[in-house]
């Protein structure tokens, strides 16, 4: 999948690293366009946007942080969310920032640097705080306080469920993405 989307990165790509020969797979950038327009409404343009930065080398575009907030003040209107005094004004801006980083950039474990394996006295052994995975953990309430600027109390009962469900649904967008990107490959 990151090699089609790679394609519609600016600098060049090299395909044949990925497994995949351009002399025997014909497919265009505007193929990859279409097969994106295939994702669902609603949000298709936030689906696209978020297929290209997290699976080309772009770092997170601004009309990714745009679309995102988009996204997050519509689902906070339909679900009645409010802001309280200890709220800053921009907490649901920079909570949705927040969650589109989580979802977008890759969290490897600070202690294995993501290899799941430590080195102890000569001895390799798993890591015990990622328990070998060599992922990191999720945003902590400390950090999306930080994040969002309002109090950990506030962040801890109120705003870490809304973020783990927007940063859940925006995760849900890889398997979408997955699914439209593997028609290329059918046809």
């Amino acid at each position: 999948m990151s090699e089609l989307l790679a394609r519609l990165n600016a600098k060049p790509n090299n395909l044949e690293s990925q497994g995949r020969s351009t002399n025997t797979q014909q497919i265009s950038n505007f193929d990859i366009v279409c097969t994106l327009n295939k994702l669902q409404e609603p949000y298709r343009s936030l689906k696209t946007e978020y297929s290209r930065c997290k699976f080309t080398d772009l770092a997170i575009t601004s009309a990714a942080y745009r679309l995102a907030h988009s996204y997050v003040v519509r689902k906070g209107v339909k679900e009645g969310w409010a802001l309280s005094e200890v709220d800053s004004r921009d907490t649901i801006k920079l909570l949705a920032h927040a969650a589109i980083e989580e979802a977008i950039l890759e969290r490897r474990c600070r202690h294995c640097h993501g290899t799941g394996n430590v080195k102890i006295k000569n001895q390799v052994v798993i890591c015990s705080v990622c328990q070998g995975s060599g992922q990191g953990k999720f945003l902590s309430v400390r950090k999306l306080t930080k994040q969002i600027k309002t109090t950990e109390k506030r962040a801890r009962t109120y705003w870490k469920p809304k973020f783990d469900d927007v940063l859940r649904e925006f995760l849900a967008f890889d398997a979408e993405i997955q699914q439209a990107t593997n028609t290329v490959y059918k046809n």
